[in-house]
């Protein structure tokens, strides 16, 4: 008996898929520009780009680098070592401090604290200072004093008493003296010393009072008038 061939039957969804895909391509075998990528292919982007897209992705962030830094630097100063270093640092410092006090305070301490007066002039001694009386004009007073013609010569006796009305023994100061004429004009100026005076001791004892005198002479006009201050040159 002949044989008869049936034709297979044919898929209706594969005839769409095949003439789908057919119809993606022109005559000339280009792919469509109407037609938008089939979902079984991927899209392939250029190596240039790509290259460039991936080198800003692994780009640091600056505020990280910035932390990390920050981080370093505050564990740097953590360090034992380095604590260490700093805190002799700053107990040298404080010394050093202390020491320019007692230097620039050095009269002041060694009258106050008479133990200190040792350590202080060992270290005057190195820096080239000297411990000398306190200086404290506040504290002295010319309790009164006056001015005295001698004879008929132009000679003249100036005699005052000065009062530390300190709790502490006071340096001498010095005496300025002015003399005028009886149209208040200027005759004379000039600054007296303690041994000028007749001061024998460099200083004045706590409450003390001291007598003082001087004798003057004016070769030019007849002196009325004087005037005297008492300072530390």
């Amino acid at each position: 008996m002949p044989l008869r061939v049936e034709p297979a039957p044919v898929d209706a969804d594969a005839e769409a898929s095949e003439g789908s895909y057919e119809s993606m391509f022109r005559s000339t075998g280009e792919l469509d520009p109407q037609t938008a990528h089939p979902s079984g292919l991927d899209i392939v982007l250029d190596p240039d780009e790509s290259r460039a897209g991936d080198g800003e992705a692994d780009a640091p962030d600056s505020r990280y680098l910035s932390f990390v830094q920050e981080a370093e630097r505050a564990a740097r100063w953590q360090r034992p070592g380095v604590r260490i270093a700093l805190s002799v640092a700053s107990v040298a410092l404080a010394l050093l401090l202390v020491l320019q006090l007692a230097i620039a305070e050095r009269d002041q301490l060694a009258v106050r604290w008479p133990a200190s007066r040792p350590l202080l002039g060992a270290a005057c001694a190195a820096l080239g200072c000297t411990i000398e009386p306190l200086r404290r004009i506040d504290r002295l007073a010319v309790e009164s004093s006056g001015l005295t013609r001698i004879g008929e010569a132009q000679v003249y006796r100036l005699a005052m008493v000065l009062h530390n009305r300190g709790e502490w023994p006071l340096q001498m100061p010095a005496v300025d003296l002015t003399l005028t004429d009886s149209g208040g004009s200027l005759v004379a100026r000039r600054v007296l010393t303690p041994a000028e005076l007749g001061s024998a001791a460099s200083t004045i004892a706590p409450g003390q009072e001291v007598p003082l005198q001087v004798m003057l002479r004016s070769n030019d006009r007849p002196v009325t008038g004087y005037t005297i201050e008492i300072f530390y040159p």
